[in-house]
């Protein structure tokens, strides 16, 4: 897990490093695990799960695959529990169905998701998001935030933002290849998207401590059993793809 956070915070500045709170929950201490789940309240107004383990039927923590991993994991999932309601947004990925938030989807996990009625999360969150493999979710999520954030300015300010000090006469003529790629730069540099340059660095910082697939439980460059440079190269491509067209057509209408 440090490995992951070292390899997210390798581009950051010290500005937005301060900008983190971290805090860490300790397996098997209820005390301190309340204590933190009532501090982090007091101060968050949207919650965010990405494949964490929810809260079955009989009070345990399943893994896709039926294995009970409750002694693994701390009482996060009284975040969602816990927060008010009415002012405080419950938002999870997932991909199995026994992810915190799966509950607002329950009855279905437990038709379509093999041992569903054993593994099936209980805990409802308030949108959902469910996708072959959760991290494409929280890919598609910062791209639809990133899109969201641009759509609020006006096409002129979308190009001041991409091509600042750079006379319209100069971007207007560049070559279709070359639009893209400064797209492509500026959604690396400005926006929440990862390019796949860094994902891979990611997996391989976190395969160097001994991460495994946790469907093949092997040390090897893939997740969720799907190869990474065959498939989850592709995703993240298609997904940036989606962002770059929709700029494009905004900087086309303000032509």
């Amino acid at each position: 897990q440090r490995a992951a956070v070292d390899s997210a915070l390798r581009d950051c500045t010290d500005q937005q490093k301060q900008l983190l709170k971290w805090r860490i929950y300790e397996v098997g201490n209820p005390k301190q695990n309340n204590e933190q789940t009532e501090d982090i309240l007091k101060h968050t107004d949207c919650l965010l799960a990405i494949e964490h383990l929810g809260v079955a039927q009989d009070g345990k923590k399943y893994s896709m695959k039926g294995t009970d991993k409750s002694h693994l994991n701390a009482n996060t999932h009284d975040l969602f529990l816990k927060r008010n309601k009415d002012t405080q947004v419950a938002l999870s990925i997932g991909d199995g169905g026994n992810e915190l938030g799966m509950g607002l989807v329950r009855d279905a996990v437990v038709k379509h998701i093999p041992q569903g009625e054993l593994i099936a999360d209980t805990i409802a969150c308030d949108s959902l998001i469910p996708c072959g493999v959760s991290n494409w979710g929280g890919h598609g999520l910062a791209a639809g935030l990133t899109l969201y954030r641009l759509s609020m300015l006006s096409p002129e300010s979308v190009i001041d933002e991409i091509f600042p000090d750079t006379p319209r006469r100069e971007w207007e003529h560049l070559s279709e290849e070359n639009f893209s790629k400064i797209l492509h730069e500026f959604l690396t540099s400005h926006e929440s998207i990862m390019d796949v340059s860094e994902e891979s660095d990611m997996l391989d910082a976190i395969l160097a401590k001994g991460s495994v697939d946790g469907i093949r439980g092997t040390v090897e460059r893939s997740v969720d059993n799907f190869d990474y440079d065959e498939l989850h190269v592709k995703v993240l491509n298609e997904i940036r793809e989606v962002c770059v067209k929709q700029i494009k057509e905004w900087i086309k209408n303000e032509e």
